[in-house]
This record gives structure tokens, sequence and C-alpha cells, in this order.
């Protein structure tokens, strides 16, 4: 069966129709739509072009054993809700900032979701069971941060 004939997509989202198995063992047919926003450096928000696209797998930031993910599945066998996710790159706020505090708010006129969290600068090396001290800017070009 074509299962691209079942889903015809008119939004600038991101959809994929496929078949999964839900926690129960049941077969399902599964439907993610997927919308990807930009924000200018000022905090507006546009809808971006082309989506992200619709990841099947976890996507690693590095290969091998032990590594955090860059991106995970879209492809789960339940989600209770809607995922917020925000991916990108924290530019400090001084020159000699070490770390800093991002946030992320959507508003859907019923409610707030509101997110923050503290992004250190790239700390080199373990001593013992802690890593060294973050370094500022100069020596660790961005801060990378990712929230859900």
């Amino acid at each position: 069966m074509n299962l691209s004939r079942l889903l015809e997509n008119r939004t600038p989202m991101e959809a994929r129709c496929f078949p999964m198995d839900d926690i129960d063992g049941r077969e399902v047919l599964v439907v993610v739509a997927k919308m990807t926003w930009k924000l200018s450096p000022t905090g507006v928000a546009d809808i971006a072009h082309p989506p992200a696209q619709v990841h099947f797998f976890d996507v690693p930031w590095r290969e091998g054993a032990f590594s955090s993910l860059r991106r995970a599945a879209d492809a789960v066998p339940q989600k209770p809700g809607t995922d917020v996710l925000l991916t990108g790159t924290a530019y400090p706020s001084r020159p000699d900032a070490t770390k800093q505090t991002v946030s992320l708010r959507v508003e859907t006129g019923q409610s707030t979701l509101l997110k923050s969290l503290v992004v250190h600068g790239h700390a080199s090396g373990s001593q013992g069971s802690s890593a060294s001290s973050p370094a500022p800017p100069a020596s660790s070009p961005r801060l990378p941060s990712s929230t859900s």
C-alpha cells in the first residue's frame, strides 16, 4: 500500500504517515506533522522554509556508544501531547560570559509554556569526576543549547 496517497499535506508543515506498533503491540497508522519556526536576533518568529524533516530514529551528536541526542525521533509508540523543542545556538550577552540563561515562551491565548535553562561554555577534559570550568567565548565560539 502506498501510504503517501493517504496523506495530502496542504500546510507549511513537514508531514509523514507510517505504520507502527503501539505500546500494546497493536498496529496503528501514525501521522506526524512537524512545524518549524525560525527566530530573528530580535526574537521575531516566522515559519521556516523548508521545515525540519521528520526523524524516524534518534540522531546522536556523535557516532559511538556515549553521545547525547542532537534530534529525538518523532516516531514513538505513544505521545500524550504536543512536543515543543528548541534547538539553536546561544550567543553570550557579555564577552567574558561562561554561562547564560536562555528561555523559550509559547503562548496560546489560553495558557503559557515557559522553559528556561542555563547554557555553559565549552569545558575541556575532565579531572576526576568533574569537567574543567567553562571557557569564555573567546576560546569557545558558541554556547550550544537544546531543550524540550
